[in-house]
C-alpha cells in the first residue's frame, strides 16, 4: 500500500534579509513581491518512508544540507538518507550560508558576513511543523504521470558564434544579432506527477528546466519567481497544492524576463497540466525507493589555504577605496569562498536517487547544463534529472564547454573539467543498478 501526505508552509522572511542569486547586491531586502513556500511530501510503503522537500530559494550548499538533515532527524526521525531536498533556484530569496559583498555603493560595506541565524531558526521550525502536518494527512494514493512538451518559453543562453564556435552568453534573447548565433537546445520536457486519493487530486508535482530569473520590478524584493506562480495556479485550477522541481537549467533562461513574465510562465505551466488531461497514465505498483551515491570530485581552482585569509583581506582593503567594482577582489573572493566551504580539494558530492511513479529522480547538487540531462535520459529513459538537490555546488558543464568559454564555464564551475562526465557516468550506473 502506497501512502502520501503533503503540506505547504510559508517561509517568507518577516524581516529584511540578504537575498542570494546576484553578486551585485549590496543592500538587504526591502519588500515582498511574492511569498516563499516550502513543500513537504511524505511517502510510505510498508516500513519504508521517504521525504521530499521543495524549497523556494536559490540553493542550499552541502554543509547546510547536512545541518538540516541533523535537525530534521532530531525533530522528526527523517535524515539525509531518506530526504530529497530540492531548491527552486529563485534568485530573490534568502539563504543559510555566509555571504560576501563585493560591489561598492550600497548600504552594506564590502566584506564577508555571517549567515542569518534568525531566518534559519524560523525556516526549520516551519519545515518541522510541516512534516508533522504531512504525516497527519497521509492516505493511500495512486500516481498518474505525464510528459508534456513546453516550448517557446525558454532558450539556451550559451549562444554559439557561428564564425568562431565560441560561446557568448546572452542573458536575454538576442533579437538584433540572432543570425550571428547557433542557438543550442533546451530540455522542453515538462514532467508532471498527480497524486490521487480516490477521485480527488491530492497534490501535483512539476519538474521544468528553466532558470527562475524573470526579474520582477524590484531587485531587492523577495519572490518565488515563476515557480511560485506555477504553484499558485495549480492550487487555483485543481484545488490542491503544487510542488516545483528544477530540471537541467544551468544554461537555460526565459525568453521574456521582465514585466509579467513570472506570472505568464507560471500560468503556462499550470495550464499545460490542465490541458494535458488525456496524457496522464497511471503508474502501476508505486514504490518507496531511494539511495545516495557519493561521487569523489576535485576542486577546479587550487586554493592556497594557508595564505587565503591574508590574500583576501589585502584585496578587500584595496577595494574599499574604489568607487567601481574591483575585478581582483571578485576573483580572489571566488577562490576564497572555496577555502571557507571545502576543507580539502577532494570533495565527495552526493548523487541522490528517488523513485517517483515509473520515473527515477536523479538529484545532482549543481546547476546542471542541458546536455547532461539529455544524455542521462538517452542512456536511461526512465531517469529524470533534478538540479540543486541535496546541495548547491555551482555549475556542472561537460568538459567540451570549457573550450567554448562563457560564464557557465569560467566563473560558474567549482570542480574539475571532467566533473560533468564523472557525475553523468555515476548517474547512469546508479540508475541502472537502482
Amino acid at each position: 500500500m502506497f501512502k502520501m501526505g503533503c503540506v505547504k508552509v510559508d517561509i517568507t522572511p518577516k524581516f529584511p534579509v540578504f537575498l542570494r542569486g546576484y553578486g551585485a547586491r549590496n543592500c538587504l531586502s526591502n519588500g515582498i513581491e511574492e511569498r516563499l513556500e516550502a513543500g513537504i511530501m511524505v511517502f510510505k510503503e510498508g516500513n519504508k518512508k521517504q521525504l521530499l522537500i521543495t524549497v523556494d530559494n536559490t540553493g542550499i550548499d552541502i554543509v547546510q544540507c547536512n545541518r538540516i538533515y541533523a535537525d530534521l532527524k532530531a525533530a522528526t526521525g527523517y535524515d539525509g538518507k531518506n530526504t530529497f531536498l530540492c531548491s527552486s533556484h529563485t534568485h530573490f530569496a534568502p539563504g543559510f550560508e555566509p555571504y560576501t559583498v563585493t560591489f561598492p555603493g550600497g548600504d552594506i560595506p564590502l566584506g564577508r558576513y555571517p549567515a542569518e541565524p534568525k531566518y534559519y531558526k524560523f525556516w526549520i521550525k516551519q519545515v518541522v511543523e510541516g512534516i508533522v502536518q504531512a504525516e497527519a494527512n497521509m492516505e493511500e494514493v495512486e500516481i498518474e504521470e505525464a510528459v508534456i512538451p513546453v516550448s517557446s518559453v525558454s532558450f539556451n543562453r550559451r549562444t554559439v558564434v557561428k564564425e568562431t564556435g565560441k560561446v557568448e552568453t546572452n542573458y536575454t534573447w538576442p533579437t538584433a544579432k540572432i543570425d550571428r548565433y547557433n542557438i543550442q537546445p533546451v530540455d522542453t520536457e515538462f514532467n508532471v506527477w498527480r497524486f490521487k486519493a480516490g477521485d480527488t487530486i491530492k497534490a501535483i508535482v512539476g519538474r521544468f528546466s528553466c532558470h527562475p530569473v524573470t526579474g520582477g520590478q524590484n531587485f531587492y524584493g523577495v519572490s518565488a519567481d515563476y515557480p511560485g506562480y506555477f504553484q499558485k495556479y495549480i492550487k487555483e485550477f485543481f484545488g490542491c497544492p503544487g510542488f516545483f522541481i528544477l530540471g537541467a537549467a544551468g544554461d537555460v533562461v526565459p525568453m521574456q524576463r521582465n514585466g509579467t513574465a513570472r506570472k505568464d510562465i507560471g500560468m503556462i505551466l499550470a495550464s499545460a497540466v490542465r490541458l494535458a488531461e488525456r496524457k496522464f497514465q497511471k503508474a502501476t505498483k508505486p514504490k518507496v525507493d531511494f539511495t545516495t551515491v557519493n561521487v569523489p570530485l576535485k576542486l577546479r581552482v587550487k586554493c592556497n589555504r594557508k595564505k587565503a585569509d591574508a590574500l583576501w583581506n589585502a584585496a578587500l582593503e584595496k577595494a574599499k577605496g574604489e568607487k567601481e567594482y574591483d575585478e581582483n577582489l571578485g576573483w580572489i573572493t571566488y577562490k576564497y569562498n572555496f577555502v571557507k566551504m571545502y576543507p580539502s580539494d577532494d570533495v565527495e558530492v552526493p548523487l541522490r536517487l528517488m523513485r517517483l511513479g515509473t520515473k527515477v529522480l536523479v538529484g545532482m547538487p549543481f546547476e546542471v547544463l542541458t546536455a547532461i540531462g539529455v544524455k542521462l535520459r538517452e542512456a536511461c529513459p526512465n531517469a529524470v534529472l533534478t538540479s540543486i538537490t541535496g546541495g548547491y555546488e555551482g555549475y556542472l558543464p561537460m568538459s567540451m564547454e570549457y573550450k567554448r568559454g562563457g560564464y557557465e564555464a569560467t566563473w560558474g564551475p567549482r570542480f574539475n573539467f571532467k566533473a560533468g562526465e564523472q557525475m553523468l557516468a555515476a548517474a547512469i550506473k546508479a540508475v541502472k543498478e537502482f
